[in-house]
């Protein structure tokens, strides 16, 4: 299926309330990803010190539209992740619970919504447990869940878990078991080598700076060392890595500090594969302070999303920026969440929807004046749009068009249409023309009908050629063939009118007022209606002309034939072998030897009689000459030889 965009620029956005009534109250740290199969953004996030505390999940359609939060458990929560694989569609959603003591918990909840486990215990100390992760496992069918552990209270350790699909766990590994300078790491994974990426920030060389290193695990989590990516005089350097699928690199961001101007920046670089570094970047570069970066790969648009917070202290506000940088490390333009500058936004979490190609930031946001935190979202970039397709067939034919304007089929048969716009298809056979059906929508039989942009959808409307019934009736001594006919529209169709033997045609009526008279055939010409043709007949006078021949010979047609008054009709005689025409009577005369007679205008019986006679001449007989025109003799050689006359006769 094809994906089409167009830029919008116009961006939807939600913000959805939790009562608060102390500063700091409400919700915090949000995290969103997009379910590849479902195409819907899941978002979670903690609700704290509100008398509703605990995990709440938003589903978030990807034309923006969020649904209703949902309780995803009840706790007294820190951190919170989630992380999606496609396998199964489902997400898990693993948080620390500050309820008794540390301890992490998850669940999984399907792309619907609906809950696919009950809660999850994947570890607990009584002493401390930071800095949560969650991503796919490379098999892509379970997750790889990673925190900092103080269990043994003599420095902090990095333990990871796995979690199936079906939330049983694998038994518990330790990673580093001195972790102790790791402030924050994050963690992403390749698919297509079978490796994790951890990036993490390292505190050794405070307090000048931080330094941003790098370490591939393999799929057994085995290591082979860490890679300085950079340095950060950001003691407290939030950081973020993504992988991008379309070139196998990774792009790591993190905050810095700059002295020169006193305020922190985003800074990233683009790695390959084996984490060396190939691109550094200065992704903000001015006076305000830039923090919190999150960043995410869109394999759709082929860029990379990175979302931050920008404050500016000297008017009390902060805001969330989105800066859009192609593969290969090109900044393309940066999007503001809040126009107005005057809300005060924080922590954001940004996905990508790589089908196509826009993003959903959510964020904290803190209501100044209500005092209360509040739970957002923005969606940013391109809408999906779709190609709708229409066909026609059938011998017919018709205009199909669109509402909103598009299609008009005629000419244009295909059209592009925002995500989950309701188009409205009109199908308007021409005059010649049926509407028959739809296929490919609900409504099938019906010539206006509504479809839902969510998908590329095809369509085809058949017309049909009109046709028309043509019916004949015929009265008593006389047909018309054919009986009836279905004709096409402008087509054409022949009728005869044919009487029974004495009787004749008296007149022809079409359409029951338009009279023809007495005519043997009728032809309707293009044809746009229904119509009828009757026809009435009238007797009239029967003779008999009896036709016979003597031996040695035939007439045709013989015995009693009928005729009707006014008709003719031709004899035909014939003489057989060894015999010859002597004389052809009608009435009783004689009229000569000839082979054909036709009777014109017959008023009255007949009778014609053929006579033949046998040859006697050895020779035969030989016709040498005509008579009276139409009538054949013939010329008997006989020779007198006895009386010395060598004279020819004529018979």
């Amino acid at each position: 299926m094809k994906v089409y965009k167009v830029f919008l620029s116009v961006v939807s956005a939600i913000i959805i309330p939790f009562l608060a009534n102390a500063q700091d109250m409400g919700v915090s740290s949000p995290k969103v990803v997009f379910s590849e199969k479902s195409q819907v953004f899941l978002s979670v996030y903690s609700v704290r010190n509100t008398g509703n505390d605990g995990v709440f999940g938003v589903l978030i359609n990807r034309r923006g539209e969020a649904n209703s939060p949902f309780k995803i458990v009840e706790s007294n929560p820190g951190d919170v992740d989630l992380a999606y694989i496609s396998n199964d569609d489902r997400f898990l959603v693993v948080y620390i619970d500050k309820t008794n003591g540390f301890s992490i918990a998850a669940r999984l909840i399907g792309s619907d919504g609906k809950f696919l486990s009950d809660i999850i215990s994947i570890s607990s100390n009584p002493f401390g447990i930071s800095n949560l992760k969650v991503v796919p496992a490379v098999d892509g069918n379970s997750f790889l869940v990673m925190w900092l552990d103080n269990r043994t209270r003599m420095g902090t350790q990095l333990y990871a878990r796995f979690v199936l699909s079906d939330g049983s766990l694998s038994n518990e590994i330790l990673v580093e078991s001195d972790a102790s300078s790791i402030v924050r790491f994050d963690i992403s994974t390749d698919v297509d080598n079978g490796n994790y990426l951890m990036t993490y920030v390292d505190n050794l060389q405070m307090p000048y700076f931080t330094v941003i290193y790098g370490k591939l695990f393999d799929s057994g989590f085995k290591s082979s060392g860490e890679i300085k990516i950079a340095e950060s005089y950001d003691i407290d350097s939030h950081l973020s890595v993504t992988y991008n699928r379309n070139q196998q690199r990774y792009m790591v961001v993190w905050s810095d500090f700059t002295a020169g101007s006193n305020s922190y920046n985003i800074k990233g670089a683009i790695l390959n594969n084996n984490a060396t570094t190939l691109l550094n970047l200065d992704i903000t570069n001015d006076t305000s302070s830039s923090r919190f970066p999150d960043v995410s790969y869109n394999i759709y648009s082929r860029n990379y999303a990175v979302a931050y917070k920008t404050s500016k202290p000297q008017a009390g506000t902060s805001n969330i920026n989105v800066t859009y940088i192609s593969e290969n490390g090109q900044v393309k333009g940066v999007v503001s969440v809040d126009d107005t500058n005057t809300l005060f936004l924080n922590n954001p979490s940004i996905a990508s929807n790589g089908f196509c190609g826009n993003e959903v930031v959510v964020y904290e946001n803190y209501d100044v004046n209500n005092k209360q935190n509040l739970f957002s979202m923005k969606l940013l970039g391109d809408l999906c749009r779709f190609k709708l397709s229409v066909s026609k067939k059938g011998d017919g034919d018709g205009v199909v068009s669109s509402n909103p304007a598009g299609i008009d089929c005629g000419d244009k048969c295909s059209a592009l249409f925002d995500d989950g716009t309701k188009v409205t298809i009109s199908a308007l056979p021409l005059e010649s023309s049926l509407f028959s059906s739809f296929t490919g929508m609900e409504c099938v039989n019906e010539p206006v009908c509504t479809i839902n942009m969510d998908s590329d959808k095809y369509i085809e409307v058949e017309f049909l050629l009109k046709t028309f019934n043509i019916t004949t009736s015929a009265g008593q001594g006389g047909r018309i063939q054919p009986e009836s006919a279905k004709v096409e529209y402008g087509g054409e169709q022949r009728f005869d009118i044919i009487p029974d033997n004495g009787y004749v045609v008296e007149n022809v009526i079409v359409d029951d007022l338009y009279p023809q008279g007495p005519v043997t055939t009728y032809t309707f010409t293009n044809v746009t209606s229904p119509h009828t043709l009757s026809a009435t007949f009238k007797q009239t006078n029967v003779y008999t002309i009896h036709a016979s021949a003597s031996e040695g010979g035939t007439i045709y047609p013989s015995g009693e034939v009928t005729v009707s008054a006014g008709e003719s009709i031709t004899f035909t005689i014939t003489a057989s072998n060894g015999y010859y025409l002597s004389a052809v009577e009608v009435d009783g005369m004689d009229i000569g030897r000839v082979n054909q007679y036709t009777f014109e205008d017959v008023q009255s019986d007949h009778t014609i009689f053929a006579k033949f006679e046998a040859d006697l001449n050895e020779d035969g007989g030989k016709e040498v000459f005509q008579g009276n025109e139409g009538v054949t003799t013939t010329v008997v050689n006989q020779r007198e030889e006895s009386s010395g006359c060598s004279c020819d006769l004529i018979e």
